[in-house]
């Protein structure tokens, strides 16, 4: 999708033992895109078109990259393939997660705080009491489809919850638990229960 080319690919197989040379890989890749995924040049050709001729993109949620300065080679138009999707996660979980959570923590009182944001993920400090109020709100909030190029997705979500989430120790993570689907209520008491 973001136009890697067959040395690159050769070299992230290497880390994980397939050995290929760049030539190799580059034919693999032009066979899954042109016998697959034919879309992808067409998406690349139009963002390659829209950077040339405005100099600059905008997500779903209007923000804006600026590419007046950079020279149109092949790294800023890898860059500006990659800019759009990989731009719509974290204004995602600025604008449905971190906002909407903040607000409702202050409105509701709820005894927690949000302890940091990165790009994918929401860390959340919460009484035991009130874990599942942060779930489920989070969990309302981030559940639902947003349109992207005219069709409808939802960006999955993964559910953690753990005594000293900022501690990545084994003895730490392990008393944690992990969902790769919202969980219940039934799940997330069980889970502060085990923790407590």
């Amino acid at each position: 999708n973001y136009d890697m080319h067959g040395k690159r690919l050769a070299e992230e197989l290497l880390k994980e033992g397939i050995v290929l040379d760049g030539a190799e890989a580059e034919a693999m890749i032009q066979d899954v895109i042109d016998a697959d995924t034919p879309e992808v040049r067409d998406r690349q050709r139009r963002v390659r078109a829209t950077v040339m001729q405005d100099r600059c993109l905008t997500n779903t949620w209007g923000r804006l990259i600026d590419f007046t300065y950079e020279r149109l080679d092949d790294v800023t138009f890898r860059s500006a393939y990659a800019w759009q999707p990989q731009s719509e996660v974290p204004d995602l979980m600025f604008q449905w997660g971190l906002l909407p959570l903040r607000l409702a923590i202050q409105q509701e009182r709820w005894p927690a705080r949000i302890a940091n944001m990165a790009y994918d993920s929401l860390l959340v400090s919460v009484a035991p009491t009130h874990v599942w109020s942060i779930f489920d709100f989070l969990r309302r909030a981030l559940d639902r489809s947003r349109t992207y190029g005219g069709v409808a997705l939802t960006l999955p979500c993964e559910w953690k919850l753990s005594r000293a989430m900022w501690c990545e120790c084994a003895a730490c993570v392990g008393r944690g638990m992990a969902w790769k689907r919202p969980p219940t209520r039934e799940a997330i008491e069980a889970a502060v229960a085990k923790l407590r």
